[in-house]
């Protein structure tokens, strides 16, 4: 393992006042007490040998602590009473550093031990698209007792969440306090990918704030990857978030928001998850889906698909009856338990030619229901599958001509066959022509020309009705005259 040796360089940290605990002449220090002098602006932490260690920059100061309300004002005189126990190294897990003469960037483990990760793909499996802002790019001189240990060649080699549960204090980090004993909750790669990225973009979100900077795309693959999944169960699809209101970070407080909603809240501060502290209770969703595109298809005589969105997750129900709803009893209702964002339900059993009348309502999680206004459709007609009805089938004949009417039951076009000799279709070899009636009628004419005198004709009709349903004539004749 190679030692890296650097040069001490303290640090003074510059932080708010507020809050700072004003103390007597003596006072009585707990092992893990942050505190400064009277007329200093460094900050240290107070140890249980004792000692106070110095954080050699503000990034390893915010990699424990998120304030400096905890600070305690003491003496100058009796803070030298304590003397220096050297620097307090980086939280374990919390960030990722680079030495400006080195182009690595190192994962933080316990006890200074720097693991560098080999690749940006390992770097961005373990803190999410946005690594590079978990990257502290700090002087040679800020790194003391910094050891460099194995690298990192597979995500599964560092556990992001152990390395902060095992070493939850500096006297840990200092070897002053045994580490914690973490157990591994079972976990898929999904969970724990998405546990690290939602660690991560929190953790942004505080960096950001502190620096007054915004990015636009801060939880992007947080939404791709962890909640527009199927693979990942949120109940509802709805997401807890610790809201921080615009210039009043003290009334932060817990509130569920659609997925929709989500990246606005990212862009504006906010974190996932519950907030800490006192104001952690959860405020009630009491907002219902908001229900659009709302679509009829696939319109047959007896079944019509009802489709529409959500911008959360909730189920599926359509009621419709064969009047208003507002003004009809009864009503028929048709529900999909499983909630989605993208809505269908296929009605069934539905009589043909008939209008429906509908609306849909989706309802959330949390018992929040959107009604839509009323729509309507109308069912097709059955399809036409009986063939034309022909009667009153007459000839009026000359030496040379026949004029043939006959009538049908629907309207109808028709062709007359014609032959000299008996025939039985009009595709028969014998037919020596067709004459067309193109126009649909219920009584159709049609006339045969240049025939020969005194000659006997046998014909047949064959009419076809709009449904291109077809019926044929029995065989008919005539003779022309001498």
């Amino acid at each position: 393992m190679k030692k890296l040796i650097f040069t001490f360089l303290a640090f003074s940290l510059v932080f708010a006042t507020v809050g700072i605990a004003d103390t007597s002449s003596k006072t009585a220090l707990s092992a893990g007490t942050l505190i400064k002098g009277k007329n200093s602006t460094t900050v240290y932490y107070y140890a249980e040998d004792n000692k106070r260690y110095i954080f050699p920059n503000n990034g390893t100061f915010y990699s424990w602590f998120d304030d400096f309300d905890n600070v305690v004002e003491i003496d100058d005189d009796e803070l030298a009473l304590y003397p220096l126990g050297g620097n307090v190294r980086y939280k374990p897990g919390a960030l990722m550093v680079k030495i400006q003469t080195d182009p690595k960037v190192y994962a933080v483990s316990n006890n200074g031990l720097l693991r560098w990760i080999k690749t940006e793909a390992l770097a961005q499996s373990l803190y999410g698209k946005n690594w590079s802002l978990l990257v502290d790019d700090v002087q040679d001189s800020f790194f003391v007792n910094y050891n460099v240990g194995d690298p990192i060649e597979d995500e599964s080699e560092y556990e992001i969440e152990n390395e902060e549960g095992e070493t939850d204090s500096i006297s840990c980090n200092l070897g002053l306090k045994a580490k914690k004993q973490i157990k591994s909750e079972i976990q898929t790669e999904n969970q724990k990918f998405c546990g690290n990225l939602k660690g991560a973009i929190n953790k942004i979100q505080k960096r950001l704030q502190r620096r007054n900077i915004v990015e636009d795309n801060i939880g992007d693959d947080y939404i791709d990857q962890c909640i527009n999944t199927d693979s990942v169960n949120i109940p509802g699809k709805k997401v807890i978030i610790c809201h921080i209101p615009k210039g009043n970070p003290a009334n932060a407080h817990t509130i569920t928001i659609s997925v929709s909603a989500l990246k606005a809240h990212l862009k504006n501060g906010d974190y996932i998850g519950h907030c800490e502290g006192n104001n952690g209770d959860e405020e009630p969703d009491t907002t219902a889906p908001v229900i659009s595109g709302i679509s009829t298809t696939d319109i047959s005589t007896s079944t019509a698909v009802i489709s529409w969105t959500t911008d959360e997750y909730s189920d599926s129900e359509v009621e419709y009856a064969l009047e208003s709803i507002s003004t009809t009893t009864p009503t028929t209702t048709q529900i999909d338990h499983s909630t989605t964002t993208s809505h269908s339900i296929v009605l069934e059993g539905l009589m043909p030619e008939t209008a429906y009348y509908y609306i849909v309502k989706s309802t959330d999680a949390s018992s929040n229901q959107a009604v839509s206004g009323e729509m309507n459709f109308t069912t097709l007609e059955l399809p036409d599958i009986t063939a034309p009805v022909i009667f009153g089938i007459s000839s009026e004949v000359s030496t040379s001509t026949a004029t043939i009417n006959w009538e049908t039951d629907e309207d109808a076009t028709g062709k007359v066959g014609y032959a000299t000799g008996s025939i039985d279709t009009i595709l028969d070899p014998g037919i020596i022509g067709i004459i067309t009636a193109d126009s649909l009628s219920t009584s159709q004419s049609v006339e045969l020309t240049d025939l020969a005198t005194s000659t006997q004709y046998f014909f047949i009709i064959e009419a076809e009705d709009e449904s291109t349903n077809i019926a044929t004539s029995t065989e008919q004749n005539f003779t022309t005259s001498f």
